[in-house]
């Protein structure tokens, strides 16, 4: 592994996102996306990478489970709907849940994606109140 891939390793920890670690990694900006995402795909770099959290946990006593339900019981009572949105947006990008939702909601007719908002929108009113 080369100093720009462990330099990615340690920013993709920190950040969670793999096109902002791969510029501060040293990529270019033009390629830094692709770049990111392929190298989430290499062994070593993934492999690294488990390391480099479980070392931060070690380190905060912190468990995942731990931040996970945080997010939740933040998401479930976020005074503002920005601060809910965000909160369940984490949760949704540790869960992976957009590269699932994009291929479902790929498969939906207009009319259920229609009703698949309104229920979103229904729920997201009635945790308001």
């Amino acid at each position: 592994m080369n100093i720009r891939q462990e330099k990615f390793c340690s920013e993709y920890v920190i950040s969670g996102n793999a096109t902002e670690a791969a510029i501060k990694a040293g990529y270019s900006e033009k390629t830094a996306k692709s770049i990111g995402q392929r190298l989430l795909t290499n062994v070593d770099i993934a492999q690294k990478i488990t390391e480099y959290k479980n070392e931060a946990n070690e380190q905060t006593g912190l468990e995942l489970q731990d931040i996970v339900k945080k997010i939740w019981h933040f998401a479930n009572n976020a005074k503002t709907e920005t601060n809910q949105l965000k909160a369940l947006d984490m949760l949704m990008k540790h869960f992976g849940g957009y590269k699932e939702a994009l291929i479902n909601i790929n498969a939906m007719s207009e009319s259920e994606i229609n009703l698949l908002v309104q229920l979103i929108t229904d729920k997201m009113y009635k945790n308001e109140k």
